[in-house]
């Protein structure tokens, strides 16, 4: 395997499991370091990390991809950017006319850097641009207003710009513990504790499943807790198209959970074998999707019957026939690689 050099396990002359554990992990990965986002792309597609681990293979950059690249650089920008504007306003009109015209600048400006690498059909950037500086508006009307109410209270702008802005942006983090690396997107002090902000550009739905990343959020909570020394009780996801804010506390049953995962992704990368992953939304956008194997078959499939309504007994061979001769082979399962079928 080439995404890891091991090394001889160290004793730490203790029998506390997460202490061997962290000199586990520590060995296990020091060759090519994983990152904390592998955790919630574990969960959702094994495949994905198949193909950038064991096949070395980087993908293809999507528009999805490009476009939630463009979300972050534009937050990481503006909040720098808003901490001049904040530090230094004497009146709600003064932040009104300072801010939203930045807004536009940013999104613009960011778009316009990185607008080579996206194909521009049906006007997709300037909708993006559109919708991007909507949503943004729509969080500074927020901000403003608790930051009003904050100057009216008494409060000076010193500590108002603690409490409504993030104190880092796009902070690196490495656990030992966890044998991970990454960045957090966003760290807000509230009543002296730091709080970790992942933001996913998507909207809420009830059928969403947040457990990738509760995970992710969890490994870098726990991170940061690991280089400051001080307790990170609970992160917060943000779901920016519905400005879904939702906090998540690491309790032992997170950090439990956490644990196995990272105990699965450190077993399926050392076996190097492909996991079948099954298609969901989420293959939408991917950048693996040409080449995997999963979303070969499930292309292949609704081609072969995307026409028909009812498929009737008789008819079944000639279809699967036909699947098979597109793909060369035929699976009747999917599944996510740790299940029994």
């Amino acid at each position: 395997m080439t995404h890891q050099k091991k090394g001889k396990k160290k004793s730490l002359g203790s029998d506390d499991p997460a202490s061997t554990r962290a000199v586990e992990m520590k060995n296990e990965f020091s060759g090519t370091q994983v990152r904390v986002t592998d955790i919630s792309e574990y969960m959702m597609c094994p495949g994905k990390l198949y193909h950038h681990y064991v096949l070395c293979d980087k993908g293809t950059v999507t528009t999805p991809m490009l476009l939630g690249r463009i979300e972050h650089h534009v937050r990481s920008r503006l909040a720098k950017k808003m901490m001049s504007i904040y530090i230094a306003f004497e009146s709600r009109e003064e932040l009104i006319s300072a801010s939203y015209p930045e807004i536009n600048s940013i999104v613009n400006g960011t778009i316009a850097e990185m607008s080579d690498s996206i194909a521009n059909e049906n006007g997709v950037l300037r909708n993006y641009s559109t919708s991007l500086i909507r949503r943004l508006n729509k969080e500074e009307d927020e901000r403003i207003e608790l930051t009003n109410h904050l100057f009216e209270k008494g409060l000076a702008p010193v500590d108002i710009v603690r409490i409504v802005l993030p104190t880092r942006i796009e902070y690196p983090v490495r656990s030992i513990s966890l044998g991970f690396v990454g960045r957090i997107d966003a760290i807000y002090t509230r009543e002296n504790e730091q709080v970790p902000i992942e933001y996913k550009s998507c909207g809420y739905d009830p059928s969403l499943d947040l457990l990738p990343w509760k995970l992710q959020l969890a490994a870098y909570c726990i991170s940061l807790e690991e280089q400051t020394g001080a307790k990170v009780p609970y992160g917060e996801l943000f779901l920016t198209h519905t400005y879904s804010r939702i906090p998540v506390v690491i309790d032992q049953d997170l950090r439990s959970k956490l644990e196995n995962t990272i105990a699965r992704i450190d077993s399926f990368l050392n076996k190097g074998e492909w996991a079948e992953s099954g298609r969901s939304q989420m293959c939408e956008g991917c950048s693996y999707s040409d080449v995997c194997e999963s979303s070969k078959m499930s292309r292949a499939t609704a081609n072969v019957i995307q026409d028909k309504t009812s498929i009737s007994v008789e008819e079944l061979p000639d279809i699967l026939g036909r699947i098979m001769e597109q793909n060369g082979t035929l699976n009747l399962f999917s599944c996510t690689g740790d299940e029994d079928v």
